[in-house]
């Protein structure tokens, strides 16, 4: 089996900052039914492993939107919070447009 591309659909014209949304995760992590502190330690080690075989690949980590918090969403604003900490490894991210998941372009 080839590797699938991203592709646009016809008319589609991406802004400057969306080029993420139309690319293919190189590799996914998956953060559901994590603590916050568990989600934390999982992306540290996840960010680590994958920007030291695949620089300047992109990834994806799945949150959730946040519907089965008992309050409000509590992954996403905290994995928001360590993208901007971990800039030895991130060069962009963008959420997804359902809100679930985040991509990030990895240094």
């Amino acid at each position: 089996m080839g590797r699938r591309r991203a592709r646009l659909v016809q008319g589609d014209n991406p802004k400057p900052g969306d080029q993420l949304r139309y690319k293919i995760a190189k590799a996914e992590l998956d953060l559901h039914g994590k603590t916050v502190a568990q989600a934390e330690r999982a992306v540290r080690n996840f960010m680590q492993r994958i920007a030291h075989h695949h620089p300047a690949e992109v990834v994806r980590i799945i949150t959730g939107r946040g519907t089965n918090s008992e309050s409000e969403p509590v992954l996403g604003p905290a994995l928001e919070g360590q993208l901007g900490e971990l800039s030895e490894f991130v060069s962009e991210w963008q959420r997804t447009i359902d809100g679930g998941s985040y991509l990030v372009r990895l240094k």
